[in-house]
């Protein structure tokens, strides 16, 4: 796969694929990588040129000792996308990607156009850095004897999965994840200050939960009065790859609704 190394130096691992537009881009989550698009690259590939990167920590990218916060890894998709000359662009986020993705809207509204979030965190304020540094998350993916806290706390979101073998693989790929990038990132997570972010974005956008999501419609709505929710059936925080006909029937109908 190709790269791009950005600005501070990180390289970056990314795929380009399809033709069409709007272009889509594609954010993974938390210990996570561009191959949980698969699904909906497929699918939209078809019709769309389609942009997915490995975030700095993540995948086949390189993991620094530092320089992990939200802002960062938007401005890290943002530069890519820009190398790439893509503008007008659908910016896609899953689970922390959501949050990557509504940042990169707020700091690129000439790339971005319109904005899709799958069960991503909502209701952040921001923890302090220090309270982040010590919250639960931190402390389980922080622990000893990794990979197994990233497999193990990863398992929690495929309690009543139907697909064992996609549970397994998930568990697997977020183990990959360099224990350093991982719990920092889940630090910038912790410390992010998503209110100001989605005040500020003006962009037509999707929300779409898991069947079991706790995503705070009310708040993000009062935020974001333009947003649309969709819900999912049958499917956990890995929707688009425990359900991806639903979450593809979904994305399509808001696209074509742009």
């Amino acid at each position: 796969m190709p790269t791009y190394t950005t600005p501070d130096g990180v390289r970056l691992n990314y795929e380009e694929s399809g033709e069409g537009a709007p272009p889509l881009i594609m954010i993974h989550g938390l210990c996570s990588n561009l191959k949980h698009w698969d699904p909906q690259a497929r699918k939209f590939g078809r019709s769309h040129k389609i942009l997915r990167v490995d975030l700095r920590g993540h995948g086949a990218s390189d993991a620094p000792k530092s320089g992990y916060s939200i802002r960062q890894m938007a401005d890290d998709v943002a530069a890519l996308a820009r190398s790439r000359r893509i503008r007008n662009a659908v910016v896609m986020g899953h689970s922390m990607g959501g949050a990557v993705a509504l940042e990169f809207a707020r700091r690129n509204p000439d790339v971005a156009k319109a904005l899709v979030m799958l069960d991503a965190p909502t209701g952040l304020g921001g923890m302090s850095a220090a309270d982040a540094k010590q919250s639960p998350l931190v402390a389980a993916l922080g622990g000893p004897g990794w990979p197994a806290p990233a497999e193990q706390f990863y398992a929690r979101f495929f309690t009543n999965a139907r697909d064992k073998k996609l549970a397994a693989k998930v568990c697997k790929d977020a183990g990959r994840t360099p224990q350093h990038g991982a719990v920092g990132a889940t630090q910038a997570l912790l410390t992010y200050k998503m209110t100001p972010a989605a005040k500020a974005v003006k962009q037509p956008t999707l929300f779409v939960a898991a069947a079991q999501g706790n995503a705070r419609w009310d708040t993000l709505r009062e935020l974001m009065p333009q947003v649309q929710f969709a819900r999912v059936v049958g499917a956990g925080h890995f929707l688009q790859l425990e359900a991806p006909d639903q979450t593809n029937a979904m994305i399509e109908e808001f696209l074509l609704r742009l």
